[in-house]
C-alpha cells in the first residue's frame, strides 16, 4: 500500500506490506461405514464404495489411499485392488499411486472395492481404507470401514 498526502504545500509518503496469513485447515474423513451401490449393507460379493471428503485443500494437494485388513483378509475376503472417482462415479480411475486433487478447496473422492464371495460361513468381517491428505505440507487423516456380511448358510 502506498499513500501521499499534500498538505499546504509539502508532500508526504509512504508505504506498507500487508500479509494475509492462511488461516485454512485442510481436512480429510472418510465416511464412518462402507455402503453398496445401493447404499446398503454390502454382502459378500458385493462392491464396498467409501465416500473421502477433503476440505479445504490447496491446489496441487495429494491423497494417498490404502486398504487395511480388520477381520476380513486381503485375496480371501477383498481384492487389493480399487477404483476411485473424481466426479461422483460417472468415471472410474483405478488406483495406483497418490492422486493430485484436481483443485482447491472442498471435493468429494470415491472409492469403490470389491469383495469376495466364498463359501464358507463366517461372521461378518472387516476392513478399512485409510486416506492420508497431504496438503502444502500438511498432512491429515481419516478412516473408514467396511462391513462384509456373509451370505452362507451353516
Amino acid at each position: 500500500l502506498t499513500a501521499e498526502l499534500d498538505s499546504n504545500g509539502t508532500q508526504v509518503g509512504g508505504t506498507g506490506t500487508a500479509t494475509i496469513v492462511d488461516n485454512d485447515e485442510p481436512g480429510v474423513t472418510v465416511d464412518e461405514s462402507a455402503v453398496d451401490a445401493a447404499g446398503e449393507a454390502v454382502n459378500e460379493g458385493d462392491q464396498a464404495f467409501f465416500t473421502v471428503n477433503v476440505t479445504q485443500a490447496a491446489e496441487g494437494s495429494t491423497l494417498t489411499l490404502a486398504l487395511n485388513d480388520g477381520t476380513a483378509t486381503e485375496g480371501d475376503d477383498y481384492q487389493a485392488a480399487f477404483d476411485y472417482s473424481l466426479d461422483g462415479g460417472s468415471t472410474w480411475t483405478a488406483y495406483s499411486g497418490a492422486i493430485t486433487l484436481p483443485q482447491a478447496g472442498d471435493q468429494t473422492v470415491q472409492v469403490r472395492t470389491q469383495t469376495i464371495d466364498d463359501s464358507v460361513d463366517e461372521p461378518a468381517e472387516t476392513y478399512q481404507l485409510t486416506a492420508e491428505l497431504d496438503s502444502n505440507g500438511t498432512q491429515v487423516g481419516g478412516t473408514g470401514t467396511a462391513t462384509i456380511v456373509d451370505n452362507d448358510e451353516p
